[in-house]
């Protein structure tokens, strides 16, 4: 048995047609589309609708960074957003848990790695799209180790120091001329250029220290100390 088609549904979206479908689904480019839909019976008689569909325009979100290459002991990062559409929100997230929602931030990193910066942008429609960047902080070692000291008791220069940015610790040993270690730290800080308890006699000292930065590595540096009065 065979029913007759009671009602004739036709939709016109744009450039397309459906017909005899009671819902439609579809995706569209930025735009506008018109919409018309023409309903009619076996009798003939008709309902037409007119209505459009307007797709608003995403936005493209891009941005960069500088400078291209950043250490630890400059760690101010400077995002510049690149995007297209018309954006009016900026979300960022930097990868360590700090955020922003300036256009153009400015971010100081607190220790070295690598983070994933991500972007998000929203234009005055509410349309979104986000980007990302991998932005890498480099350790840095650097130390400043004298070549000289004073213990004549006079407030200036009287202990051996170590200065410096990206390490964790310092071993050290200090060995006079004859080959005799007289002082060694495995956390070294300072030597007030005593032995057993005594000043040193004035002259160069040798010293040999493993520096650890911030990745782990170690560095093996020696050298020469002289103690003067």
């Amino acid at each position: 048995m065979q029913f007759e088609l009671k009602t004739y549904i036709h939709w016109t979206i744009g450039t397309d047609t459906y017909i005899n479908q009671t819902s439609v689904t579809d995706s569209f480019t930025a735009g506008t589309y018109n919409v018309r839909l023409a309903v009619s019976n076996a009798n003939r008689c008709q309902v037409v609708l007119d209505s459009f569909i307007l797709v608003h325009p995403t936005p493209t979100a891009s941005f960069s960074y500088s400078p291209d290459e950043i250490f630890i002991s400059n760690p101010e990062v400077f995002f510049n957003d690149l995007s297209s559409g018309n954006v009016i929100g900026w979300d960022w997230d930097f990868g360590d848990n700090n955020f922003s929602a300036d256009e153009n931030p400015i971010h100081t990193y607190g220790s070295g790695g690598e983070y994933n910066v991500i972007l998000f942008v929203e234009t005055d429609e509410g349309c979104v799209d986000s980007t990302s960047q991998k932005v890498i902080i480099k350790d840095e070692l650097r130390v400043f180790i004298p070549n000289a000291i004073s213990i004549q008791n006079d407030g200036l220069n009287e202990a051996f120091r170590v200065v410096g940015i990206g390490y964790t610790n310092i071993k050290i040993q200090i060995f006079n001329r004859w080959g005799e270690r007289i002082y060694q730290s495995d956390n070294f800080t300072e030597w007030d250029g005593t032995y057993r308890g005594e000043k040193v006699q004035m002259g160069a000292y040798i010293y040999i220290m493993t520096i650890t930065d911030n990745r782990g590595m170690k560095h093996h540096m020696d050298g020469e100390i002289q103690v003067i009065r």
